[in-house]
């Protein structure tokens, strides 16, 4: 009978199978590898991360240092501001007072010497007196009137009323008085209150006496 001894064979077939020890150190060390590879990779993209978060974060504080110096500056500036406004304010009341000495009640009696004197014309404006001499002639002025022919004889003005009495030698000047107040720009609602034929104490003529109502634009 003949009998075989395998098992030197298969000890054999189980060492070549088996991985060696040198080559499961490379194993090792290539494993090895591309954990520090990720690891290093992973620290670089966290420090990117990181680096733009700072980034943002002096950006903000740059803008939040550049409103907080503006408002500083704002605030430094703030009494001076405050004095500029209030020398601002004192040039415009003094200008106002001007304004209202310039178109006050001395303006109007001034205007009033001027309806009552020799060539005179109520102030008014050109364009509007053109439009009245074209459209309606009967309301013009008589540039040719003697204002000597009427005289006043009371003037009194109390929140912007007027009440004007006087003379005239006829009802056409008392009329002509009447038609120079409605153009001045210095007179409005003027109408006649009374007029009636008196004679004069002094010189004993007849005259037409008269009470004028107005308000007074200024």
């Amino acid at each position: 009978m003949l009998k075989i001894n395998l098992l030197p064979s298969l000890k054999r077939e189980q060492r070549a199978s088996a991985p060696s020890s040198a080559e499961t150190g490379k194993l090792i060390l290539i494993l090895g590898g591309v954990v520090l590879i990720g690891a290093v990779a992973g620290l670089f993209l966290y420090h990117g991360s990181q680096t733009k978060t700072l980034d943002d974060v002096r950006t903000a504080n740059g803008l939040a240092d550049g409103r907080v110096r503006s408002i500083r500056s704002r605030i430094a500036d703030h009494d001076r501001v405050r004095h500029d406004l209030a020398e601002i304010q004192a040039r415009e009341e003094a200008i106002g007072h001007l304004e209202s000495a310039r178109t006050g009640p001395t303006s109007m009696l001034i205007e009033l010497s001027h309806l009552l004197a020799p060539g005179g014309r109520p102030s008014i404006d050109p364009v509007l007196l053109d439009h009245i001499q074209r459209d309606n002639p009967t309301l013009m002025f008589n540039s040719t009137w003697d204002p000597h022919r009427l005289w006043l004889r009371r003037f009194e003005e109390e929140n912007r009323e007027v009440e004007i009495e006087g003379d005239g030698r006829t009802p056409d000047d008392v009329g002509e008085f009447m038609r120079r107040m409605m153009l001045s720009q210095y007179f409005e609602q003027v109408r006649l209150e009374r007029s009636e034929g008196a004679q004069d104490e002094v010189t004993k003529i007849s005259v037409q006496r008269f009470k004028v109502v107005a308000r007074v634009r200024y």
